[in-house]
């Protein structure tokens, strides 16, 4: 549901980057987590919308890496 708010609001490429960025902080946060052996209360929607948020003012400069 997130993800279509976001394709609705920044459009599908946006989405499609702020997924990838989402996946890639996702496997950082679970490779401290097993290197701590602690669990982290940090839920999967909290990440893709602080990605989301930090997507947009940085958007020209991800542009420009694609």
């Amino acid at each position: 549901v997130a993800g279509t708010l976001v394709g609705i609001a920044l459009g599908w490429q946006a989405t499609v980057t702020i997924l990838l960025f989402t996946i890639v902080v996702l496997i950082v946060i679970y490779s401290i987590e097993r290197k701590l052996n602690k669990q982290l209360q940090l839920p999967e929607t909290i990440v893709f919308s602080v990605v989301a948020f930090l997507h947009h003012p940085f958007w020209r400069w991800l542009d420009g890496l694609w």
